[in-house]
């Protein structure tokens, strides 16, 4: 096979798009697309890239069905119950209490003011963080 250059990719726009991608969880994507949509077996690509081809295969799976924005970093596992602004007003008012939080009493605290009922589980890893932020 011959080698590939970057002035023989087919696929420009992803060459460009993968210039400075040093921030995402997904950089090895773009040159995975590449090297296959110029003809590079998947074991081959895996291999050079050291990846598993059923990850590069995924990858180009992505890019074909959603184009770029398939390789961009997306958000993995359950949706989170509290915005990010309502984590930062509950960890305001952890960080300023007028009286001393139970995990009970946050919870209830948090379901009241914004209609989400979190366990008391939950609330004690937030006290908890509080603590070790010190």
């Amino acid at each position: 096979m011959a080698a590939c250059t970057a002035s023989s990719w087919k696929v420009p726009h992803v060459r460009h798009s993968s210039a400075g991608n040093t921030g995402t969880r997904r950089g090895g994507a773009y040159p995975a697309v590449l090297l296959i949509e110029q003809g590079l077996s998947y074991p081959a690509a895996a291999r050079y890239l050291g990846e598993s081809a059923r990850t590069l295969a995924r990858w180009v799976r992505r890019y074909r069905d959603h184009g770029l924005a398939g390789l961009r970093e997306h958000e993995i596992g359950r949706p989170r119950r509290l915005t990010r602004e309502q984590l930062a007003e509950v960890r305001g008012v952890i960080d300023a209490p007028e009286e001393p939080w139970t995990a009970a009493s946050l919870a209830a605290w948090i379901e009241e003011r914004f209609g989400v009922r979190l366990s008391d589980r939950h609330c004690r890893r937030l006290l908890g963080d509080a603590v070790r932020r010190g």
